[in-house]
């Protein structure tokens, strides 16, 4: 299925080719239509098919996609020509319940790859949330504005 594009497995990210071969892959489909009709889901499950949505736009703009893990998750490392240049994560919602493990796993990205600059794409209001250690900053960003 990946050799047809139907299926595409992103690997976690490392400066080790060796350890992302090796590494736990997520997995994403061409089209949320399809994903939907073919999975067996106990809900509608609307978050992944936001984050699958985010991963084939990246595709599309031409990024190497990869997903970072240590101690928190974030869901995409984005590199061109070999470069990191953003962390992404994407939620639905930014809620109570959510925004500590949301913030926390970019925080973890950015400072693992020196960015000062993370984004939360999510289908609420767009803000900018600023840190305490200088010129660091999370953008929290309206999925239909990130899009366009």
């Amino acid at each position: 299925m990946e050799a047809s594009f139907l299926l595409f497995q992103v690997p976690k990210y490392d400066y080790s080719l060796k350890k992302q071969y090796e590494s736990n892959k997520k997995i994403y489909c061409i089209d949320n239509g399809l994903s939907s009709r073919v999975a067996f889901r106990f809900s509608q499950d609307s978050g992944r098919l936001l984050e699958n949505m985010v991963f084939i736009e990246l595709r599309r703009r031409g990024y190497q996609v990869y997903f970072h893990k240590k101690m928190k998750e974030c869901d995409f490392v984005c590199l061109q020509h070999n470069k990191i240049i953003s962390v992404i994560q994407v939620c639905e919602f930014l809620t109570p319940e959510n925004y500590a493990r949301e913030k926390e796993g970019l925080l973890e990205a950015m400072d693992t790859y020196h960015l000062s600059e993370g984004s939360i794409l999510t289908r609420g209001e767009s803000d900018i949330i600023l840190l305490q250690a200088p010129e660091r900053s999370i953008q929290v960003v309206n999925i239909i504005d990130w899009l366009l």
